[in-house]
């Protein structure tokens, strides 16, 4: 067997582990397995996505075992906020995307932070959004 192959089977083996621990942690009456699978095949890629230097650079290297789950699984920072790492490295990105100094090429024209609308459609070309319809909201 070779070592790719090998990796392939560990790989898929540890989906299968992540996917029936997510689903006994969810509950059979609220998992969605379609959803569960998806997450748990991606999760990999996701990481390392995520934790590239070149692209948001997140730390999440401590990795936790959290109620529910039967392994260490939930990767973190230090400080023990995934969700937060995450977004606040998206908020920046998009925020230097917009103003340009995003990596020295001026302003990025695919990117617009607008605060204070509501989206109210997503056109899609291929998969991909290309127009975002938004309406102005005053948050009651």
């Amino acid at each position: 067997m070779t070592m790719q192959l090998g990796r392939q089977l560990r790989e898929s083996q540890l989906c299968d582990q992540r996917a029936a621990d997510t689903t006994t942690s969810a509950g059979l009456d609220l998992a969605r397995p379609a959803l569960i699978i998806a997450l748990t095949a991606s999760s990999a890629s996701a990481i390392v996505w995520l934790t590239i230097k070149d692209t948001l650079n997140v730390d999440l290297y401590v990795v936790s075992r959290l109620g529910g789950h039967s392994a260490a699984r939930t990767h973190r920072d230090k400080s023990g906020a995934p969700g937060w790492a995450i977004t606040s490295a998206l908020m920046k990105r998009l925020a230097a995307l917009a103003e340009g100094d995003g990596g020295g090429n001026g302003k990025d024209k695919r990117v617009e932070i607008v605060k204070g609308a509501k989206v109210v459609k997503l056109l899609e070309e291929g998969g991909a959004v290309v127009v975002v319809g938004r309406e102005e909201w005053a948050p009651r």
